[in-house]
């Protein structure tokens, strides 16, 4: 297990106690959990977070949890000019989803995209209509895999770290647009969890393990128990 697996796992002990909650079973055929998304995927914390929970809640199911989380990339196949100092352009997920569903077979997918598919430039209904086709695409791709899916908005945006004046406001348009779509079809759409006192530009907004523990309890609710 990895080390930083076991040092939220350990966390989510001690905090436990603090937060009462009620275990939460997920579906008896979901065995391997998969996790999409670009580089804050990549990163694993909030990967580690979901996964310290259900372990938790769940420590006599045989599960696995594979992250996939590629940097930089979208869903809606778009790249700004010069990305990457012009090395390469961004990662596109219809390049590599077939071939991930093949070689994984998850029962489960968590999907976190958004944040690079705005391109960190002012809202244009060009790349939000390709956003949209993308998501669309990839859920009926998963779909028809077998496995069921959870659409993950894309965060806040720190707009005084990220210098993109406005994007905080294109991030929530993206994250908009998957709810009554989503939310319609499968009841498959999580907010990204903000701590108390968050700015409308996400400054101070982290993910935290008792968010995403209200998260998944959430998901079962609707979606995960049967």
């Amino acid at each position: 297990m990895p080390k930083n697996l076991v040092f939220t796992l350990s966390l989510f002990f001690l905090l436990i106690p603090a937060v009462p909650v009620s275990a939460q079973s997920i579906a008896p055929n979901v065995q391997r959990i998969l996790f999409l998304g670009n580089s804050i995927t990549y990163a694993g914390n909030y990967v580690n977070n979901v996964a310290a929970y259900i372990i938790a809640q769940n420590p006599a199911r045989p599960l696995e949890f594979i992250n996939v989380g590629l940097p930089s990339e979208t869903v809606s196949g778009l790249s700004e000019e010069g990305h990457a100092g012009g090395s390469f352009p961004r990662p596109d997920l219809h390049e590599r989803l077939g071939r991930v569903l093949e070689k994984t077979k998850p029962d489960l997918v968590f999907a976190c995209y958004g944040m690079n598919d705005g391109i960190y430039l002012p809202l244009d209904q060009g790349r939000f209509t390709k956003f949209k086709e993308g998501v669309t695409w990839l859920h009926e791709q998963v779909v028809k895999s077998g496995a069921r899916i959870i659409h993950v908005t894309p965060p806040d945006y720190d707009e005084l770290k990220g210098k993109q004046t406005g994007y905080a406001a294109v991030l929530d348009k993206y994250a908009t647009c998957l709810k009554p779509t989503y939310f319609k079809i499968s009841r498959a759409i999580i907010q990204w969890p903000t701590s108390p006192g968050c700015t409308p530009s996400g400054a101070k907004a982290k993910p935290s393990i008792l968010n995403w523990a209200s998260i998944w309890r959430w998901a079962c609710k609707y979606f995960c128990m049967g």
